[in-house]
């Protein structure tokens, strides 16, 4: 409804409050599910100081974010843009951190059904705006002030459900604070250039283009709908964490779960990068009236970086309850660098689409590393049978999204997407037992 040049404005706005979002964070969200795990009591006491300790970092967060925002331009509405923006960036944290003492506890149908209900409730917020009703009179700041409510209510409920087990009044202990952020420095870096090298893509488009808003908004309209597609493997990173910082823990065998988890996310994630290649067009033109060869190029690009970023949760979060976070920050500063050089010299020739590539190069070179660490780490063995299925997986599923495409419109996508599915079900089908226990 927006368009892609005021929706390129929201999306920059939204883009650089992730920025220092390293601050909202620090690493506590990660740290806490995993000490909650392994040491449930002891961790939970620490609940008040943690949250007495967010609260400065959100004091911090919003006065050098809105201080150089204004700096680097923001004014006027995007200003005012920007603060409500970080407000929900606030309120998202803390949400976040909330979660992962449930988390930690393997409490994960409360922990899912959090995770949802801010989603929910901004899609029930969003319908009337769809209608035409407005809030404010501005429909971004409408979207705005959605996110607000939706983000409220999800972290009163998550309150609730704290408060049954642990303590919610914030503490303010100076030295346990410190240690604490000592602790979680290494999750804080590793949070922060992971978000650098995945979001900066829109703050220099705007920076580098004449047409930079413009370009932002065309990147924007392939990039939310990955954004939506990797809640799944966000969620089931939420999982995975803790039980591998479980199973590290007490000395068992990890490979299981990782060699399923990421065959269920990869191969998913191989069937929506065939529905996009095959299907863009069909895709865009439901949800957009403003389309364009380039948005097409674009998203297609984007969508097969949901590959790499499935299998990133999965082999990260495996790393990341080994403890090797000197070696992730290692590879996150790396992609980093690889990111804004391939921008730099990608950008200016190919717009959006080039700052597309420049994602798929570094977030697929990413995976790559952080597989061979992990298999390294662990003593994987080489399984040339299974290389083999995943190689006829691939083929097989190719083959069924190719001759489906000329299908009658949406039809023919999802029959190549049920027959994909159904490959992949059938090939790995001795592996679904893993599956129904996870599920129980």
């Amino acid at each position: 409804m927006a368009g892609p040049e005021n929706y390129g404005l929201y999306y920059a706005v939204f883009s650089f409050s992730l920025l220092g979002s390293m601050l909202l964070d620090a690493g506590l969200s990660n740290y806490n599910a995993r000490q909650v795990a392994i040491y449930p009591e002891k961790a939970l006491k620490r609940t008040p100081a943690l949250l007495g300790l967010r609260l400065w970092l959100f004091v911090v967060y919003a006065l050098l974010t809105l201080s150089i925002g204004w700096w680097v331009g923001y004014r006027g509405a995007a200003w005012t843009l920007l603060a409500m923006v970080s407000i929900n960036q606030g309120l998202n944290y803390t949400l976040f951190f909330l979660r992962s003492n449930l988390q930690g506890m393997h409490l994960f149908k409360r922990d899912g059904a959090l995770s949802v209900l801010d989603r929910a409730l901004t899609i029930g917020f969003c319908i009337p705006l769809l209608k035409g009703y407005s809030y404010s009179g501005n429909l971004l700041l409408d979207f705005v002030l959605v996110q607000t409510m939706a983000y409220s209510l999800s972290t009163a409920l998550a309150l609730y459900w704290n408060s049954r087990f642990t303590s919610l009044k914030p503490a303010f202990q100076p030295l346990l604070q410190k240690s604490l952020l000592a602790q979680t420095f290494p999750f804080a870096v590793l949070g922060l250039v992971m978000t650098l090298y995945s979001r900066l893509d829109a703050v220099m488009l705007v920076k580098m283009l004449p047409d930079g808003i413009f370009q932002a908004g065309q990147y924007a309209a392939g990039y939310r709908l990955l954004d939506a597609f990797a809640t799944v493997p966000l969620l089931l990173s939420g999982m995975l964490l803790p039980l591998f910082s479980r199973q590290i823990y007490q000395s068992e065998k990890t490979a299981p779960l990782a060699r399923f988890t990421g065959l269920l996310l990869l191969g998913s994630g191989w069937l929506l990068g065939l529905m996009a290649y095959f299907h863009h067009e069909a895709i865009l033109r439901l949800m957009y009236t403003h389309n364009s060869a380039e948005q097409d190029r674009l998203f297609v690009w984007l969508m097969w970086t949901y590959l790499p970023i499935a299998g990133i949760f999965v082999f990260g979060s495996l790393l990341t309850a080994a403890g090797k976070l000197k070696l992730l920050n290692w590879l996150a500063v790396g992609g980093l660098i690889l990111n804004v050089s391939l921008n730099l010299v990608l950008i200016p020739s190919e717009g959006a689409v080039g700052a597309a590539i420049a994602t798929f190069i570094t977030q697929f070179l990413l995976f790559v590393a952080q597989l061979w660490f992990a298999a390294r780490r662990f003593d994987w063995t080489f399984d040339g049978r299974l290389l083999i299925k995943i190689g006829f997986f691939m083929l097989l599923s190719g083959a069924f999204m190719y001759f489906t495409r000329t299908g009658d419109g949406w039809w023919g996508m999802l029959l190549g997407l049920a027959l994909g599915a159904a490959s992949l079900v059938l090939l790995f089908a001795e592996r679904w037992k893993q599956f129904r226990e996870m599920v129980r």
